[in-house]
């Protein structure tokens, strides 16, 4: 099999691998379980993530040496950005706190996550995924933020807080407020609205309702 086309859509199995890829990638890029009753169990997987990441920027910048590619100027940009600042940030924090250098390389490794959208921009401009596959792991991401915020909402016992949840809080006009990344609720809402809006179709109605009720009576906001 020819190498280049490793992630391109042979058979009919291709479109399912690579939806599941990208839908871990939107997991782990847009911190999905983050302020949730999962966040440690998310973190440590987050952690592997972000390995995987500093490994394909490694693998892209060494591919482009040695074939000598030119570089796009704005993913030049982004990949100094994200070796840079974590080893100006932990220079400054030795220089002026003492703190040791690996210490302040690993508080800064946020700035890997630059490197998700680097893949997003390779294989899209390489044509290993389309975008068509894109369109459909964000669909399936906006259904599992209904389904699976509103399983926490209504399986949550408020009772089991205890203060120190940062996820969680009681208020006095709001009643229970989880803090979850909605995100993909408002991609779904204004999704089946414009298809609503072409085509009329009552599913699409249903679909729009939906996402707009969790939006207005749960997130309230």
């Amino acid at each position: 099999m020819n190498q280049d086309n490793i992630f391109m859509p042979t058979d009919n199995r291709a479109p399912i691998f690579q939806i599941i890829v990208l839908v871990l990638a939107l997991v782990f890029t847009t911190k999905f379980f983050q302020s949730t009753p999962l966040e440690v169990i998310f973190f440590q997987l987050h952690a592997g993530f972000l390995g995987l990441v500093l490994l394909f920027l490694i693998a892209y910048i060494l591919s482009l040496v040695t074939k000598r590619k030119t570089i796009n100027k704005t993913v030049f940009y982004f990949i100094m950005l994200i070796f840079f600042m974590p080893i100006y940030s932990a220079y400054r924090s030795n220089v002026e706190f003492g703190q040791p250098f690996f210490y302040g390389l690993a508080s800064q490794r946020g700035w890997l996550m630059l490197g998700a959208g680097v893949w997003f921009y390779y294989i899209i401009i390489s044509k290993k995924i389309s975008l068509s596959t894109i369109e459909r792991s964000f669909l399936i991401m906006s259904l599992a933020s209904l389904i699976v915020f509103s399983f926490f909402y209504l399986t949550f016992d408020p009772s089991q807080l205890t203060g120190e949840e940062s996820f969680a809080r009681m208020t006095e006009d709001r009643g229970l407020r989880l803090k979850f990344q909605n995100f993909f609720i408002t991609f779904g809402a204004l999704y089946y609205f414009i298809k609503y809006s072409i085509y009329r179709r009552p599913i699409d109605l249903l679909i729009f309702l939906t996402f707009l009720a969790f939006i207005v009576f749960i997130v309230q906001g």
